[in-house]
């Protein structure tokens, strides 16, 4: 950073907590979840069936996480690397 800056943390929180970005975050998710939904491994369909979204609020931003809700989550994962591999295809970006 350039000698003298100063950053707005207020303003940061702000806009990290505003609709628009809220938004944004949002529907990257959802993109997310469901390309993961899309390549997920069925056998019973569990797996697939429990990929969801969860919003999480912190102090400065809203987060929102892809989750894989199935017992066996862990296993099909370790095997797969689904979700990690659904991040990159694309979405909302800015």
């Amino acid at each position: 950073m350039p000698e003298g800056f100063v950053a707005n943390d207020a303003w940061f929180a702000e806009l990290g907590k505003s609709p628009g970005v809220v938004s944004l975050c949002k529907t990257a998710a959802d993109a997310t979840a469901s390309r993961a939904r899309g390549r997920a491994p069925v056998l019973t369909g569990e797996y697939r069936d429990k990929i969801h979204v969860e919003r999480h609020d912190t102090q400065y931003r809203c987060v929102f996480r892809v989750v894989a809700g199935a017992a066996h989550s862990l296993g099909v994962e370790s095997k797969t690397g689904n979700l990690a591999r659904s991040l990159g295809g694309g979405g909302a970006r800015a």
